[in-house]
């Protein structure tokens, strides 16, 4: 245990520096509370306190779908709520252990397909080379969301699979468990897990290794079948604690398949500007690696290298052609991609060897004369200082504009107004803080405002926010990006009494 202990002292210390950093340090205020965060935690927090795995819209119980994690997020939260109390600091807590715990396993994984010294490197570009806050793993891993438990369970499936093939077949049960868990936390990973075990699976039958390939497809097959025991786990939750609602059409038009030229073309921009170093380091492994394919064809773990690979670019392909785009959608690249980044960069630096890899390019660059080792150490200090340069400006922008305005706002309604007051707003992490009937529009609206904010489908959008009759209404960042209510209309019924950052509150003039 001692000679463990030293062998990845470095991990430990640095893991545990950071898991520390993310609960101590403005945890609720940097990421503030997010649209997607607030419908589960109000859940969770509705789970605890009354007994009802629902949502409240005026007073009224109504069911938790479409909205809400699964109970791989929600239960946990709402374990930490029961032990802790009610409160953002809880509520996030459980994303910190997925993220710590997401980040330990990436590194053993590592270690098994490249070695310590690639593992350790991924560690460092994780923490210190993202290059924007939603891709940082302390600022986006604390957060009460589905993609580091997705990370989290994806990598154990992968580790438990890797010792599946090397030790007992047991650890086969490990990984469809950890996969099931995964594709019912976050679906959309389907295909590119599904390329990451089928490919190989089929590449084995080709190469007769009948073994090899019975067990990529009995792992995809069984993580299926335990991903769909798992789904009634949430659709008992739900359907016993409330009933279900309209179901929302659409959804995969506005995330998953969207051919929209300008939303493919700001896809594209957005992985080149933010995702550049991830990119740069796919393309370079498989040219760094042809010179010795037939090794490789040969090497134990190149199955498992495969398919991590295969995972990678899928999904890093399905973001620039189909997703709508988003930054945080390129997460899951620049996290799973970050391997890549650290091969390049040690095979580039002469085993991270720093001192040699600044004379080999400041030799170059004085001489202008370039040759293929050289070349490779001036490409890796561009990424590593394009690389840090960006994370150190995201981090300082995420902590320095970091507000209390999404709790003064709701601290704000729960002392000034009466305990009858209907709020009407959009603004769902106040739901989880308001102890005030609150009102918000059909689920239905969000896809419909999502197609008119960013796909540029200028659709209906047929709600009358006084339909509920309100007595004040809060806007909010939300508001700002889909425009739901208008405040010019508003003002005719509204009057501002209240501001708080991005936030304002109108009370109703009766």
């Amino acid at each position: 245990m001692i000679l463990i202990a030293k062998e990845h002292k470095f991990a430990f210390l640095l893991l545990t520096g950071a898991f520390f950093f993310m609960i101590l340090y403005k945890p609720t205020q940097t990421p503030p509370l997010g649209f997607d965060e607030g419908w589960t935690l109000s859940v969770a927090r509705n789970w605890v306190e009354k007994g009802v795995y629902a949502r409240y819209l005026n007073g009224e119980v109504v069911s938790a779908a479409p909205m809400v994690w699964p109970f791989t997020i929600t239960v946990p939260i709402a374990l930490s709520f029961k032990l802790f109390g009610i409160g953002a600091f809880q509520g996030r807590l459980s994303g910190a252990f997925y993220t710590s715990g997401a980040l330990i396993l990436l590194y053993f994984f590592c270690i098994k397909l490249y070695g310590k010294a690639v593992a350790k490197t991924t560690l460092i570009i994780l923490l210190f080379m993202a290059t924007h806050n939603v891709l940082h793993p302390i600022l986006a891993g604390r957060t009460a969301l589905g993609e580091f438990p997705l990370f989290f369970f994806l990598i154990a499936g992968y580790l438990f699979f890797w010792y599946a093939r090397r030790n007992s077949y047991w650890f086969l049960l490990g990984a469809m468990v950890s996969w099931g868990l995964a594709l019912i936390t976050k679906i959309h990973p389907l295909p590119f897990w599904s390329a990451s075990l089928l490919i190989p699976c089929v590449w084995a039958f080709y190469k007769r290794k009948l073994n090899i390939g019975t067990i990529f497809l009995l792992g995809w097959i069984g993580s299926i079948m335990f991903a769909l025991i798992f789904h009634q786990i949430d659709v008992y939750l739900i359907d016993h604690f409330s009933s279900n609602g309209p179901a929302v059409e659409g959804l995969l038009s506005v995330g998953a398949f969207v051919l929209v030229p300008q939303v493919r073309l700001f896809a594209l921009q957005l992985s080149l500007s933010l995702g550049l170093p991830v990119i740069v380091g796919i393309i370079y492994y498989p040219l760094v690696s042809s010179h010795r394919i037939k090794l490789l064809l040969n090497e134990d773990c190149f199955y498992e290298r495969l398919g991590y690979y295969l995972l990678v670019i899928s999904w890093l392909a399905w973001y620039i052609f189909l997703s709508i785009g988003w930054g945080r959608y390129l997460l899951p690249i620049t996290f799973f991609g970050s391997i890549y980044i650290a091969l390049m960069i040690n095979n580039l630096t002469f085993g991270a060897n720093l001192k040699r890899t600044i004379a080999s390019a400041g030799g170059a660059l004085k001489s202008l004369h370039f040759d293929k080792a050289s070349s490779g150490a001036v490409l890796a200090i561009l990424v590593v200082v394009y690389g840090v340069g960006l994370n150190f400006r995201s981090v300082f922008f995420a902590y320095s504009t970091a507000n209390d305005a999404v709790f003064k706002v709701a601290e704000y309604l729960n002392i000034n107004t009466p305990p009858g007051a209907l709020v009407e707003t959009y603004e769902s992490e106040q739901f989880f803080l308001l102890d005030r009937n609150y009102h918000y529009p059909p689920d239905q609206m969000q896809v419909d405002l999502n197609r008119w904010a960013f796909l540029g489908d200028r659709v209906s959008l047929n709600y009358d926010p006084l339909s509920s009759d309100p007595d004040f209404l809060i806007l909010g960042p939300m508001n700002k990006l889909w425009g739901l209510y208008d405040s010019n209309t508003m003002s005719y019924q509204f009057r501002p009494v209240f501001a708080q950052g991005d936030y304002v509150i109108y009370e109703r003039m009766r």
